[in-house]
């Protein structure tokens, strides 16, 4: 095996994904948590919590972060040489927001505890648990707001950001999240 190994995660709507790739692209090790099964104990239909009467889509934090933990178990199990590796990059939902508290527990990790046991006091990490998604259309009144306010409107917004205003977009959940709960 060469001594140069590249990590890769994707958390995608329904699973946490790892792939290790060697310098030629060879596939080292994959494996995958899936949220509906393998995380039941969360109660998601695929990976989301679905409030159709409002439109709005969520998935719990916690959910992630344990997710993130159990792979990491999973490759420490299989004795997976950690040391080569040279670089990781990740990738996640598009549009999906955390609303982090308090960032300074980063700096006070202990290694001998999870990411999810060290992280499952909720009310003081993240302001909210469960996170909007990228299927979440809950913000209609603010997308309305936004185009409104901008000086010549739609095509102006495209002109500046590239796209017009999206429900799922994350400025407009912020912009959502300010409307119903400032004090958060």
């Amino acid at each position: 095996m060469n001594n140069n190994l590249f990590l890769g995660f994707d958390c995608s709507t329904q699973s946490f994904k790892v792939i290790v790739i060697d310098i030629y692209g060879k596939i080292i090790y994959q494996d995958k948590i899936i949220f509906h099964t393998d995380l039941s104990r969360y109660n998601t239909d695929h990976g989301v919590y679905y409030d159709s009467s409002e439109n709005v889509i969520t998935s719990p934090v916690l959910m992630w972060i344990e997710a993130f933990d159990l792979l990491l178990s999973k490759m420490s199990a299989s004795n997976f040489p950690f040391h080569m590796i040279r670089a990781i990059s990740g990738c996640a939902q598009q549009h999906t927001s955390i609303y982090w508290n308090k960032l300074n527990i980063l700096n006070n990790l202990d290694s001998t505890f999870s990411l999810k046991e060290q992280f499952d006091n909720i009310s003081t990490m993240f302001v909210i648990k469960n996170s909007p998604t990228w299927m979440d259309s809950s913000t209609t009144k603010q997308c309305r707001e936004f185009i409104t306010s901008i000086s010549g409107g739609t095509s102006q917004i495209s002109n500046i950001t590239g796209s017009i205003a999206y429900e799922r977009f994350t400025g407009m959940q912020i912009k959502k999240l300010y409307q119903n709960s400032p004090e958060l």
